[in-house]
């Protein structure tokens, strides 16, 4: 319910799935929104009511439909939290075009980027503002222990 907040720090929002966790900040004010998921084993064709017949149609024709769906997956996500209703939008309301995104009852357009991850964790970020400059850091976990030890 709601988005995660820290008084006097700038919009963020965080995901994590398999061994991948991200964090997205806005610099200044506005909207954000970031998700990655795990690609995993799943029946695609079981979630054509979250997707238009266009969206399954541009995930099954895909040379891998899996890895195609968990991009779709994550661009929804994202808008989903960006927007910060969450899981209260149904997710057959957010349609997808190729770099952005509509939600059924907003106006306006959500853009969509997608992040640096390994192959294995699809990941977007969708903001309503256009980005000019997306910075990423890479921390690996021995590094990051190996700095707090």
């Amino acid at each position: 319910m709601g988005k995660p907040q820290l008084p006097g720090f700038f919009p963020f929002n965080i995901t994590h799935s398999g061994h991948v966790i991200a964090c997205a900040v806005m610099q200044g004010d506005g909207l954000i929104g970031i998700d990655c998921e795990k690609i995993r084993p799943i029946e695609v064709i079981k979630f054509s009511k979250q997707f238009s017949p266009t969206e399954m149609q541009w995930i099954l024709s895909a040379p891998n439909p899996q890895i195609r769906f968990f991009d779709a997956w994550t661009m929804k996500e994202a808008v989903m939290k960006a927007d910060g209703r969450g899981m209260r939008i149904p997710l057959h309301s957010i349609r997808l075009h190729q770099t952005y995104a509509t939600i059924d009852d907003r106006e306006g357009v959500w853009h969509l980027y997608k992040i640096p991850t390994p192959v294995s964790h699809p990941s977007h970020i969708c903001s309503p503002v256009e980005v000019q400059n997306i910075e990423t850091i890479k921390i690996n976990s021995t590094e990051l222990f190996d700095s707090i030890s």
